[in-house]
């Protein structure tokens, strides 16, 4: 009797183990659940979240950089690149375009290290680094 016990509980266990491999082989290689990932570039936000929704996907705007050559509002790079077999539920990041500069960077050249800081302070940038050049026709910076 337990020799028999024995024996079906190993066959359940067996079965158990039979189902969760064929649910989770269902559930992850099923081709039927991959699909390609649009394109989006040039698209508006709205349009890009109507097309990645309709493929079962999701959009998510990571950044957003100023482009000359792409219109304000426009998505300007995606990724994963279009064509690329996901899973449904995956996410596409995406950066958004500012359009072009409006704000004229300020010539800093020819004065002093310090007017030319608070030049650049006061039109709203910050200052990264700074490079002495000393050409045939000028004074050496001091």
């Amino acid at each position: 009797m337990r020799q028999f016990f024995r024996m079906l509980l190993l066959a359940l266990v067996l079965l158990t183990v039979r189902a969760r491999l064929r649910a989770h082989r269902h559930a992850v290689c099923n081709p039927r659940r991959e699909v390609a990932i649009p394109k989006l570039v040039g698209l508006s936000p709205t349009e890009a979240e109507h097309a990645s929704s309709a493929s079962g996907l999701q959009m998510v705007v990571e950044r957003q950089f100023y482009s000359p050559d792409i219109p304000e509002g426009r998505i300007m790079t995606q990724m994963p690149p279009p064509g690329t077999k996901v899973r449904r539920g995956w996410s596409i990041r995406v950066a958004q375009s500012l359009g072009a500069q409006r704000i004229a960077i300020p010539n800093a050249t020819g004065g002093s290290e310090r007017i030319a800081e608070l030049n650049i302070r006061r039109r709203g940038f910050s200052l990264g680094s700074i490079a002495h050049l000393n050409l045939p026709t000028q004074r050496p910076a001091r």
